[in-house]
């Protein structure tokens, strides 16, 4: 059955009533209050000023040419009354000239332009081509709550723009920000009409943090005991829940596809029978027209699946959505492939086309500006710094006062620490023998998690110059936003950085969705690299371990971020595999890409990207010491021989000193392969040869080197 004007009209209107989510109309906490203020505002532009918005840039773009038929129609019929009568045309401009009069050439010109004019005006042909058009091109950039770029095959091919670069990296999801934190894992609540019920889903336990975590997989499982309060004062029923892997007996009764889906639908029917207010149950366990799902199973599958997949926020919504506009427009509305050929631009298709396009640009804009304002301010709250809602300090008791050491031994929490992790316990006996064993302890690690905050305040009131002091911080937090709160303290001072991001291999696999697996492993990368990249100084180095799965995209970012002249090496190191099942090639190495914030600047450091061999950095002493005095070189290599022969002396009475033989044992001594290092020169900062009696002059370093294998 064809579509009528309508059908197209309230597709456009249900998508709208999509993208502007109000299917979270019921959500009472984050952005949705806020976006439940204007509801009613945006609900009155989609059932009706949307319409007539469509009506009136219709008739704007047709007026003009409208106008210019109405006046041609005005001459000829002054022409047709002047040659027939007066009568000829009546007062509503229709023709009453005699039947024999209809097929001379002056009447037929008359009523060839009404027909013009009467096709000028608007249709609703051309309106349903219009709701349409826009139908088309949101649905196409929208999908399960995230404005993205959908996949489309045939006709035209998408086109991606760029400024001329040789070689342009470019995915799915370039221009937005991964996002997985923890709003609705930490809480989520719905209204419920009539009755003014609340809906609250509360975390109990969570073994451990959500965010893209290694390991056992995760499930949302209602708690065990009492699952289920409501409070008669306030009207709110409250349902609690643990994240934490399948018990045994739990994964024996689950699918293994779709696991927390059979979750979902089992908790929802557990749960309803368990409120116990009627009314509120009764509202809990109705579907609807268009689901039968419960609507407690509507609202835990859209908890968990939030908490479960990836999502995504637009950078800058608006351009990317005029943008493709244009292109949509240009392409598959106006079809500029198109002219020249059957459609000539004097003729009236042209025009109307012509206005329709307008119409779609001037309406999808203004259905992007709206669109824009939600995602924008869900941007702004996205790139807000974060509170630091707690921090505590590990302390070594020796620089702990002793004042405090009664409090530290009465902490129980701070003893079962020690005994945990160090196999300390506490000693028995009066408070002296306690106070005394901390005292004999001074490399004990105070936590003050577990004291009050004034003890905390008091402790460090005492700690002078707090931040020096501090050799090491520990965040937990999503990483992003960590990255983003210490950004202004450790921009460019972060000499070495090394990673191990999710693989993304099938074990370990971020929660994407709309099949944009790599896409989303690279957006959540990239920008987490881009703050890494401006932590480190000119001279810094960052580490990232992958194997095969990502291994090339990730170079893709680091080449983007880091430029390709700054990539140091791709270390290869093995690993062992037990996989003797497999159908082709076992894996048995992965890689760690080392990339440089300049290389040639960390490259002067001689031991930023090599191990030293033992024995170096005593030979590098022994340099220092000399440099200032600028020796002859026959100084400096007997200098060199005599540390050598030190320590030969030293290994060999370590040797024995152990009861081993020394023979056996001569081979395995660690400075074998420094002592062909037996000769001096000098050199300038350029690393050019300086003749010894210049070397003060030149201000030239002293450089221990050895003969080549093949030189005699």
């Amino acid at each position: 059955m064809e579509k009528s004007m309508n059908d197209y009209r309230t597709q456009l209107q249900n998508k709208l009533r999509e993208l502007f989510q109000f299917d979270s109309a019921e959500l009472d906490f984050g952005i949705y209050r806020i976006m439940n203020q204007k509801r009613a505002e945006v609900e009155a532009f989609i059932s009706k000023d949307l319409l007539d918005a469509v009506n009136d840039a219709l008739s704007v773009f047709t007026a003009s040419a409208s106008q210019n038929a109405e006046a041609e129609i005005a001459v000829l019929a002054k022409e047709v009354r002047q040659a027939y009568g007066a009568n000829a045309i009546d007062a509503n401009g229709n023709l009453s000239v005699l039947p024999q009069f209809m097929q001379l050439p002056l009447v037929l010109q008359f009523t060839a332009k009404q027909e013009e004019a009467k096709q000028m005006r608007v249709s609703a042909e051309q309106e349903a081509q219009v709701y349409n058009d826009l139908y088309t091109f949101f649905a196409r950039y929208y999908s399960d709550g995230d404005f993205i770029i959908q996949p489309r095959f045939g006709r035209p091919k998408y086109h991606i723009p760029y400024n001329g670069e040789e070689v342009f990296f470019h995915w799915a999801n370039r221009d937005q920000y991964y996002v997985k934190t923890t709003e609705t894992f930490r809480d989520y609540a719905f209204r419920v009409q009539p009755g003014g019920f609340t809906v609250h889903f509360k975390l109990t336990a969570a073994q451990t943090e959500q965010n893209n975590n290694k390991g056992e997989n995760r499930y949302f499982i209602p708690r065990a005991k009492s699952p289920v309060e409501f409070d008669k004062d306030t009207n709110t029923c409250t349902l609690f829940f643990e994240y934490r892997p399948l018990s045994d007996k739990e994964k024996e009764t689950n699918v293994k596809n779709k696991v927390q889906e059979g979750i979902n639908t089992s908790a929802a029917l557990a749960l309803v029978n368990s409120v116990s207010h009627a009314t509120l149950k009764g509202l809990l366990s109705q579907g609807t027209a268009d689901d039968d799902r419960s609507l407690l199973l509507r609202h835990l599958t859209k908890y968990t699946r939030r908490n479960t997949s990836d999502y995504f926020i637009h950078k800058n919504l608006r351009d990317f959505l005029e943008r493709e506009l244009e292109f949509f427009i240009k392409n598959e509305v106006f079809l500029l492939d198109d002219l020249g050929g059957e459609m000539d631009a004097d003729t009236e298709s042209y025009r109307r086309l012509l206005a329709r396009a307008k119409v779609v640009r001037q309406i999808g804009r203004r259905i992007i500006a709206f669109l824009a304002q939600i995602e924008d301010f869900q941007k702004r709250l996205f790139e807000k710094k974060k509170f630091v809602v707690r921090t505590d300090w590990c302390i070594t008791l020796d620089r702990v006062p002793e004042a405090f050491y009664a409090e530290v031994a009465a902490s129980k929490e701070q003893w079962a620490e020690w005994e945990r992790l160090f196999k300390v316990k506490k000693p028995k006996g009066n408070g002296k023998a306690t106070l005394k064993f901390l005292k004999d302890h001074p490399s004990l690690v105070l936590d003050t998690q577990f004291f009050d905050d004034d003890f905390k305040d008091r402790l460090l009131a005492t700690i002078d110059d707090l931040d020096e002091q501090t050799d090491g911080l520990l965040i937990h937090s999503e990483n992003f936003q960590a990255l983003r709160l210490l950004m202004e303290k450790y921009r460019e001072r972060v000499k070495c950085i090394y990673i191990d991001p999710p693989y993304n291999t099938s074990s370990s696999s971020i929660p994407y969705k709309n099949n944009y697996r790599y896409s989303s492993w690279v957006t959540m990368m990239y920008d987490r690299l881009d703050l890494l990249h401006s932590t480190l100084p000119k001279d810094g180095a960052i580490f990232v371990s992958i194997d095969k799965t990502e291994r090339t995209l990730l170079q893709h970012v680091l080449d983007d971020l880091f430029g390709t002249d700054n990539k140091v090496e791709e270390l290869i190191w093995s690993m062992n595999t037990n996989n003797s099942q497999a159908p082709n090639y076992s894996t048995y190495h992965e890689y760690v890409l080392a990339y440089a914030k300049d290389r040639p600047t960390a490259e002067l450091d001689r031991a930023m990207f090599r191990e030293p061999k033992p024995g170096f950095e005593e030979v590098m002493a022994l340099v220092a010491r000399l440099n200032p005095a600028y020796p002859p070189i026959i100084q400096i290599e007997e200098e060199v021989r005599r540390l050598y022969e030190l320590h030969k002396i030293s290994y060999r009475e370590e040797v024995e000193g152990a009861g081993l033989d020394w023979d056996d044992e001569r081979s395995n001594d660690p400075w074998k392969g420094l002592y062909n290092y037996s000769n001096a020169e000098y050199r300038d900062s350029e690393g050019k040869l300086v003749f010894e009696h210049e070397a003060k002059e030149k201000q030239a370093r002293i450089w221990i080197w050895r003969e080549d294998d093949g030189v005699k």
